[in-house]
């Protein structure tokens, strides 16, 4: 059994986070799951901005950890949820505020054509999950 506690710093948007929710968490934390999806968004260090390694990665369906996933807001799966162990500072808030902004406004379709992102709001929630493996 996995206990996973934390909190998640959420970036509500105006369009379907699937299409971008690695990438985006790539360029404001300097984090990469597994899958590497987000190495080409990788542009600053990491520990500039963060203290200690308080990102947080949770496996998805698949078995791929990763800090990073789509959240469901207002019924919509339109928001991009970042894990961290530890309620993130200040510092850490803004820096991931002013860089979802940048990336939002510069962010290209999948034929690299100008597709902005409208970023509604940010939150932040207390995150706690039990997985428990069944045996089959």
């Amino acid at each position: 059994m996995d206990l996973i506690e934390g909190y998640a710093f959420l970036i509500h948007t105006d369009k379907y986070a699937g299409n971008f929710e690695r990438e985006l968490c790539a360029w404001v934390t300097g984090c990469v799951g597994d899958c590497g999806v987000g190495d080409i968004e990788l542009d600053f260090n990491y520990e500039e901005v963060f203290d200690d390694d308080i990102i947080q990665y949770c496996s998805n369906n698949h078995g791929v950890d990763r800090p990073c996933e789509i959240y469901r807001h207002d019924g919509e799966y339109n928001s991009v949820a970042i894990y961290f162990y530890d309620k993130p500072i200040e510092k850490v808030i803004e820096t991931i505020k002013e860089r979802s902004i940048k990336f939002c406004k510069n962010h290209k379709d999948w034929q690299n054509k100008p597709d902005p992102i409208k970023i509604k709001d940010f939150g932040m929630i207390k995150v706690t999950r039990t997985i428990i493996q069944i045996e089959l």
